[in-house]
């Protein structure tokens, strides 16, 4: 990974140093958690968001090496893999580059200008693509071809032939490419088709042409999108005289050579035919990742911002009648777990009244919110919620909608609440959806919620990954304490921590943390993931003090030795 170091520099503007800690870091399995706060460097000069987007961009990288692999062994296997091309592909992070040096050398066998190569018709190509010939005669050579392939019947068969290898030469250029992907970044429209006019949010933009540049990244998000759905086409075009002007002025060296005309006809097929459903191809992909990114980091920065600090816990009681004969109350906390659940029968047409189960239930909980299922017996329940709460008691009315029912069947559902009845559940569910809780919402999947505006254009992975990972910051910045050591590994570095949860399969510590290099006697536990979990372990009762703080092991001998010199203890 260390040959991306000068990219990184480039791209995210730190020094060169840097980039090849944070590349050396990639290879060990450190994370983003640990270089962010434990690596001085990295601590001091960068910000979180900017270690976690080198880290994503060095995931991606390292999903590049099978198609390098394979690059390299077919350019070995021609004879045309030199030194400065095998430099190239190490250093390479772009995967359209890389297809665009396989290309040449695997055309399709069953293509137009294939089967005229095997016609004979290279030759003639060739010379039309140098453009040294000014003397050369086009038609007498085109006639001498005729009737050499059964198919050859004519000049023009053997022009025709010749016209699709120059445009397939023109279409594998591995600059062209490249150029005219930029060019449609910068010049390129979108053309919306509608498939159902009635359909409001893309009918203004049907028969418009939209250019990409002037497009804010969350429409461009809802064009993907919707095509994806299947309720738009969205095609990408550029003014073909552009866009071929630009192509005969890389590809035509000499306008007075023999075959322009050919020449220029076989770049406008080499466009129509070839390119454009390439590029067009690419370059949504291309405005797809850079538009998923920013969708991504905005959810980041918006959600961070929301995130509720630690505060004291509150409760939220919903209550409901069901099938008018059972009263159901829930109580849930503020990070959306089930705290409490309780049932008195009714009697219908009588008023319900306050019962010693009931009481002790609000008692216990001491709800902060209470909601009230809306139904037909709304006033009676308020009265008796009333009676239990004293007066100046706010209630809420809500309805249960269908998404509340899907909620209540989900698996994380089921599983959490398996020794609760079906009404329990529903009314479950119907509270985690009056306050979507942060805290257990990657759990469950964020189908079931509206995070973020931007969440529909995201894959529930991705919302589920940002989730993750600004819960895991807030997390670790409180420390981990050692009852709850196993869980916090588990869900905070998955991948390190696989061996020791195999191995400590109850979860359970061996013996009481002392100190933090205890937990190196822990069975499974690798250098890796001691050396980033190590600093954010805080053991409140250990003899010294640094174990009690978020403090790496690693520095305590530069803190003692700092203490030493301001003769201060640690």
């Amino acid at each position: 990974m260390i040959q991306f170091a000068k990219h990184i520099v480039q791209t995210y503007g730190i020094s060169e140093p840097l980039a090849q800690t944070l590349c050396a870091c990639f290879v060990k399995g450190d994370t983003p958690y640990y270089c962010s706060e434990y690596i001085p460097a990295v601590a001091a000069e960068m910000e979180s968001d900017q270690v976690w987007d080198i880290f994503e961009f060095l995931r991606e990288a390292d999903r590049l090496p099978p198609k390098k692999k394979r690059l390299i062994s077919i350019l070995q296997k021609d004879g045309k893999l030199t030194n400065a091309l095998q430099q190239r592909i190490d250093v390479c992070t772009d995967p359209f580059e890389l297809d665009d040096l396989l290309l040449p050398l695997r055309p399709n066998p069953r293509s137009k200008a294939q089967l005229a190569l095997k016609k004979g018709l290279g030759d003639l190509a060739a010379a039309l693509v140098c453009q040294q010939d000014k003397g050369l005669d086009l038609p007498g050579r085109a006639g001498a071809l005729v009737g050499t392939e059964a198919s050859l019947k004519s000049a023009e068969d053997v022009l025709a032939g010749v016209k699709d290898i120059l445009a397939e030469r023109f279409a594998y250029d591995e600059t062209v490419r490249a150029m005219t992907r930029d060019f449609v970044l910068e010049d390129g429209f979108f053309e919306i088709s509608v498939r159902h006019k009635t359909d409001e949010m893309f009918a203004e933009y049907a028969g418009k042409q939209l250019p990409i540049a002037q497009c804010s990244k969350e429409q461009i998000l809802s064009f993907l999108s919707a095509e994806e759905q299947k309720r738009i086409r969205c095609k990408i075009s550029v003014q073909l005289f552009r866009i071929t002007e630009l192509l005969r002025h890389h590809c035509i060296v000499d306008p007075d050579a023999a075959g322009f005309d050919l020449i220029c006809e076989a770049i406008d097929e080499s466009w129509l035919r070839l390119l454009q459903p390439i590029v067009e191809r690419d370059v949504k992909e291309r405005l797809a990742r850079t538009c998923v990114q920013w969708a991504l980091k905005t959810m980041a920065a918006d959600l961070r911002a929301a995130l509720p600090t630690a505060s004291e816990p509150r409760t939220m009681v919903i209550a409901g009648v069901f099938e008018n004969t059972a009263l159901v109350m829930v109580a849930c906390n503020n990070e959306g777990r089930l705290i409490g659940a309780t049932q008195e029968k009714i009697t219908p047409g009588k008023s319900a009244q306050p019962t010693d189960r009931l009481r002790q239930f609000i008692t216990r909980h001491r709800p902060a919110a209470t909601i009230v299922l809306d139904n037909s017996q709304n006033a009676e329940i308020e009265a008796l919620l009333g009676a239990l709460l004293g007066g100046g008691a706010t209630l809420k009315r809500i309805k249960a909608i269908p998404a509340d029912a899907g909620l209540a069947a989900s698996p994380w559902v089921m599983q959490h609440c398996a020794n609760c009845d079906d009404n329990i559940r529903l009314l479950y569910a119907v509270s985690l959806r009056e306050t979507p809780p942060l805290q257990i919402v990657s759990e469950i999947g964020t189908s079931f919620f509206t995070i973020h505006p931007l969440q529909v254009y995201l894959t529930e992975a991705q919302t589920t990954a940002v989730i993750r990972r600004i819960r895991g910051v807030a997390a670790l910045q409180r420390g981990i304490l050692p009852a709850d050591f196993f869980n916090a590994v588990e869900r905070l570095f998955t991948t390190l921590s696989a061996d020791c949860l195999k191995q400590n399969p109850a979860k359970t510590l061996p013996a009481p943390l002392t100190a933090k290099d205890n937990i190196l006697s822990i069975a499974g536990m690798t250098e890796a993931l001691f050396r980033n979990v190590a600093g954010f372990v805080v053991i409140p009762d250990a003899p010294n003090p640094l174990d009690r703080t978020l403090m790496h092991p690693d520095h305590f001998e530069w803190i003692n030795s700092l203490a030493q010199e301001c003769r201060i203890s640690a």
